[in-house]
């Protein structure tokens, strides 16, 4: 009897992709599957390694601005499937940019990450109050527009401007106010992007600023008497929200073309 012997293609098992992630669990807006997640103090964060070597060294190599604070430094070891998590909360100290590369036995597991942790907006200050261009225009042209530049100081970093990529995007919710106080009711937006105001932009700069322009009254009479608006200011970072200057009240007035005051009852006044 012959024996017909097959010769059977041997087709290796894939292993199971390493992979690494850092996650934001309060605002999972902020994540990125690249290069990581941004942080505000007091988001909760998450690290995890998955399908590594089993029970192996994890080790880390960490940049924060730009200074070398730990060279392939250990960190914990895998268990019997590869696998480690650790989740935390970002505190002040941890403010800062950062880049890290991690290794588990010596190999490195995902990308490098880069991400950012800075302070949460607690205020606003105003960087300039100045007449805004171009100012109101026909028919609407008695009155005045006014360009408020403002800073967004942090909580955490001693009252300064939060200068950071990560993109913050203000907001204002109140009610407006016509000739004579007359109620023109409430508004909820963006402040930017305003269309015709080069400066006015959807996010604050990476300086930490960002202009509300244009603001006032245009109409085509003299006005006065309480016109206006209520306005509060908020901070949105991924989904969540900062209020940074509640319960402002705005006072404009228009006396010729291009002509009149935009003031609130703190820290800005525009005359022309």
């Amino acid at each position: 009897m012959k024996l017909i012997l097959l010769a059977l293609p041997l087709f290796a098992l894939p292993m199971a992709a390493q992979t690494l992630s850092i996650t934001n669990t309060s605002n999972g807006a902020l994540d990125d599957a690249t290069y990581g997640a941004d942080f505000v103090v007091n988001d909760h964060v998450l690290v995890q390694i998955q399908g590594a070597a089993t029970n192996s060294a994890i080790t880390v190599t960490e940049y924060k601005n730009g200074v070398l604070v730990a060279d392939n430094s250990y960190v914990a070891q895998t268990d019997g499937s590869g696998n480690w998590s650790a989740p935390g909360t970002e505190t002040a100290s941890d403010i800062g940019s950062y880049i890290q590369d991690w290794y588990v036995g010596g190999t490195q597991v995902g990308n490098e990450l880069t991400f950012e942790v800075i302070p949460r907006p607690g205020s606003l200050s105003v960087a300039s109050a100045t007449v805004a261009s171009p100012n109101c225009s026909y028919p609407n042209n008695v009155g005045l527009d006014a360009d408020i530049k403002y800073n967004i100081l942090g909580i955490e970093n001693g009252g300064i401007n939060i200068q950071t990529d990560v993109l913050m995007e203000p907001y204002e919710d109140g009610e407006g106010y016509g000739n004579n106080g007359v109620d023109l009711g409430p508004y909820h937006s963006a402040i930017g992007p305003r269309s015709g105001w080069s400066n006015s932009s959807q996010y604050a700069a990476s300086d930490g600023t960002f202009h509300d322009v244009p603001l006032g009254g245009c109409f085509g009479y003299p006005f006065g008497n309480g016109a206006g608006a209520s306005q509060d200011i908020s901070i949105y970072i991924g989904d969540n929200n900062y209020d940074v200057r509640p319960n402002q009240r705005w006072y404009f007035s228009g006396t010729s073309q291009g002509h009149g005051s935009v003031t609130n009852d703190n820290d800005a006044t525009v005359t022309q």
